[in-house]
């Protein structure tokens, strides 16, 4: 979905995704953040990455997205973590 989405060949995601599995580490947060979701299950994802130390959180779910500045960490979509990585500017 991914590589359909981001228009990106399969194969370069699929090291990217094997790398980030590799290394990832993910704490299990004991409790939930003082936050007001809309959909409840999100609660526990953004507490563990909030709990991880994540730098930021991507996601395609609206119902964190809208979190905005209310949420600990930036909460971005693919592709505007995509432009993060690459220090591109965003499109206005």
């Amino acid at each position: 979905m991914l590589a359909e989405r981001l228009r990106a060949d399969p194969e370069p995601i699929a090291r990217v995704e094997r790398l980030l599995r590799a290394q990832g580490i993910a704490s299990t947060p004991t409790d939930l953040l003082p936050i007001d979701m809309r959909d409840p299950d999100d609660a526990w994802v953004l507490a563990t990455a909030a709990a991880s130390g994540a730098a930021l959180l991507v996601t395609g779910d609206q119902d964190l997205l809208v979190l905005g500045a209310r949420a600990p960490l930036p909460i971005v979509t693919p592709r505007e973590a995509w432009v993060r990585l690459r220090g591109e500017r965003p499109a206005l």
